[in-house]
This record gives C-alpha cells, sequence and structure tokens, in this order.
C-alpha cells in the first residue's frame, strides 16, 4: 500500500512537471530517467516559481521545516 501511495505521488508530480514545461514524448522520457528525490526538487522549485520566489529564497527556504509538521 505504501509503495502504491508512492506511485502515485511520483506519477502526479511528474504529470505537473510534464504539463507545466509542456515536455514533449522526448524530453518526458528523459525525465521520467531521473531518481524521485531530483523529481521532487524540480517539483518544489516550479511551485516556487509560481509563487514569485526567488532563486535566493527558495534555497533559504529549502532548510526550513513546515510548521505543520
Amino acid at each position: 500500500e505504501q509503495a502504491q501511495a508512492s506511485y502515485t505521488v511520483l506519477k502526479e508530480m511528474l504529470s505537473f512537471i510534464r504539463a507545466i514545461l509542456d515536455l514533449d514524448d522526448e524530453a518526458y522520457d528523459k525525465l521520467l530517467d531521473l531518481d524521485n528525490v531530483r523529481t521532487q526538487e524540480i517539483s518544489e522549485k516550479l511551485v516556487g516559481y509560481m509563487y514569485g520566489l526567488t532563486d535566493e529564497q527558495l534555497e533559504n527556504a529549502a532548510g526550513e521545516v513546515d510548521p505543520k509538521d
């Protein structure tokens, strides 16, 4: 069940990245070759950009813990 949930999250992240970047099939295949950690980093960076954050702000936020945790 845990593996299925992880797979679903990964699949959704990849779909999100593909849609935001408007990737063609070849570029999407390259994305599929990335490991899960790198895919997560890309997703977080894209969301940050969507919120208008700069690279510096994203780097500063990278070490912060979510107060809900």
